[in-house]
């Protein structure tokens, strides 16, 4: 046990010992990713700015189209459900940088959700972070999930977006958007 004990502080210095004869250009520190905030403590934002905002459409064939403009009357027509993923900046608050994304669906022609699930991968995430509703056969999905970097966080911030629905009109799937500031 003992002789184990010293090899481990040995390696341990060894190891230390070649990370400080590294070129500080060699040490490359990982970026921070963003913590999700559980739903029950939302923090109130110091500010709502929206960043980016992306319409949706998913017609009675399961087909899926996206415009940057909102869902016009016709499609309310020939499609099953209706509509929109949102990025918004909230602000610093107590040192940490605050966003979240807001989905909105609409079912339409007596179609009903059941279940819908949004999920997130801000900027410096390797996982989506996921938040499942369960409506009782409504024609309406809504879903936030607000997020925080410490400090600034990234420069320019980026998030991507996919959600999943159950309905009485059958399972949908949206696969992965980005969402970023168009202005970047």
């Amino acid at each position: 046990m003992k002789k184990l004990q010293h090899f481990t502080k040995k390696l341990f210095s060894i190891l230390c010992a070649t990370a400080l004869m590294l070129p500080s250009s060699m040490i490359v520190m990982a970026a921070e990713p963003a913590v999700a905030v559980p739903s029950q403590t939302y923090e109130t934002p110091t500010k709502n700015t929206l960043v980016d905002v992306v319409y949706f459409t998913i017609g009675a064939d399961g087909e899926l189209k996206t415009s940057d403009s909102p869902v016009s009357t016709r499609a309310w027509l020939d499609d099953r459900i209706t509509g929109s993923f949102s990025f918004h900046d909230q602000g610093t608050k107590n040192g940490r940088h605050y966003y979240e994304v807001q989905m909105r669906a609409v079912a339409i022609d007596d179609v009903t959700f059941s279940y819908s699930k949004l999920s997130v991968k801000p900027k410096n995430n390797t996982k989506f972070i996921d938040s499942e509703t369960y409506p009782k056969n409504t024609a309406f999905a809504n879903d936030a999930i607000q997020y925080y970097y410490e400090g600034d966080g990234p420069s320019s911030p980026t998030v991507s977006v996919k959600a999943s629905f159950t309905t009485s009109g059958g399972n949908y799937n949206i696969k992965a958007h980005t969402l970023k500031n168009p202005i970047s």
